[in-house]
């Protein structure tokens, strides 16, 4: 799923008692912990699980679509 703003979405989830991941996003050399450096559209990922085991990836759209 594409949400406006990751990190905020993240700390609602968490604070809702969902254990969603650390950010993290892929470089040249893989998975990287952290926020995209260049905050790019769709460049930064978190994970979660839902009470059935099902996963979920979220991305970081900085820009609403229109």
């Amino acid at each position: 799923m594409t949400v406006i703003d990751l990190p905020r979405t993240r700390t609602v989830l968490l604070g809702r008692g969902v254990a969603a991941s650390e950010p993290f996003h892929i470089s040249a050399t893989g998975y990287t912990h952290g926020l995209d450096p260049a905050r790019a559209d769709h460049g930064s990922f978190a994970a979660f699980h839902d009470p059935d085991g099902t996963g979920w990836l979220f991305q970081d759209r900085r820009q609403q679509q229109r």
